[in-house]
């Protein structure tokens, strides 16, 4: 519940999630608002300045409350 609460709400959320299929989490990863970066030995120490970038951009966005 308090997860359901959090992807909800206007803020941004961060988080992992497993990446094999699963009834819980194939919903959250199929909705619109949500955008998944695959964390890989290639791209592991860019990954926080994408997050980073994603977040301003976020930021940025007028949210209607």
């Amino acid at each position: 519940e308090a997860v359901l609460r959090a992807i909800v709400s206007p803020q941004p959320v961060i988080a992992t999630i497993q990446k094999k299929k699963n009834p819980f989490c194939d919903p959250l990863k199929g909705r619109m608002d949500v955008v998944i970066l695959e964390v890989t030995k290639e791209n592991r120490e860019r990954l926080p300045d994408e997050v980073l970038d994603l977040l301003s951009q976020y930021a940025m966005t007028p949210v209607d409350l």
